[in-house]
């Protein structure tokens, strides 16, 4: 049966399928002590991002979600909008190729919007 292959697939490599999944709450689950490029920087050890491409990587969803400004301020102090985009920016951390974005409301779309250009019309 094609359901229990996959099942037992994801279960053998649940660490390859881990790291193939991005995942952006319905609710940011950020911690207000910590700076959007501290964030970054957490989860790119937490996603086994090589810490030679570790400033690149953070610099990079920096820029293309327009947290660049806001880099070094608290997360608790910023908006909500930009909590929302910098945890955009968590999910895509290491290129996952299936990105889960749970929300309620339409604003989504508008991050959708931003991630579509950015990686789809930027010459990503």
């Amino acid at each position: 049966m094609v359901t229990s292959d996959l099942f037992a697939s994801v279960v053998r490599d649940i660490k390859k399928v881990q790291q193939s999944v991005g995942y952006c709450p319905q609710f940011d689950s950020l911690y207000d002590e910590l700076t959007p490029r501290e964030h970054l920087q957490l989860y790119c050890r937490l996603r086994g991002i090589p810490p030679s491409d570790e400033n690149q990587v953070v610099e990079w969803a920096l820029t293309k979600l327009g947290l660049s400004k806001f880099a070094d301020k608290l997360s608790g102090t910023l908006s909500g909008g930009n909590k929302r985009k910098l945890s955009t920016a968590i999910a895509l951390i290491g290129h996952p190729p299936v990105i889960f974005m749970v929300s309620h409301c339409t604003c989504n779309w508008f991050v959708f919007s931003l991630i579509f250009f950015f990686f789809f019309c930027n010459n990503y």
